[in-house]
């Protein structure tokens, strides 16, 4: 069912895309940080046509945390060559 509504119905948010847009012209880089297995989440993104604006995308199992823990978040800011505290989570 999960990978049925991922596959079909989840949309993005309003104004989702302009934002997105304006980080990739300002060369922000950007990252999804997601507590969903691939399987689900990949469906969706290429669905979506949004996976050109993320320079990664990391799901919790690689850090063996879930989103309560900052690993996940450390991670992609590590990944990004980023400092924690330049770095803006949008949930």
């Amino acid at each position: 069912m999960s990978l049925n509504i991922y596959q079909n119905d989840v949309e993005l948010k309003s104004g989702a895309i302009a934002l997105l847009e304006y980080l990739r012209t300002t060369d922000v880089k950007t990252a999804i940080a997601t507590a969903n297995d691939e399987t689900l989440y990949r469906p969706c993104v290429e669905r979506l046509d949004i996976g050109k604006y993320f320079d990664f995308i990391a799901d919790v199992s690689v850090v063996k945390e879930g989103k309560h823990s900052a690993k996940i978040y450390q991670y992609l800011a590590d990944k990004m060559g980023a400092l924690p505290e330049n770095t803006l989570v949008v949930e």
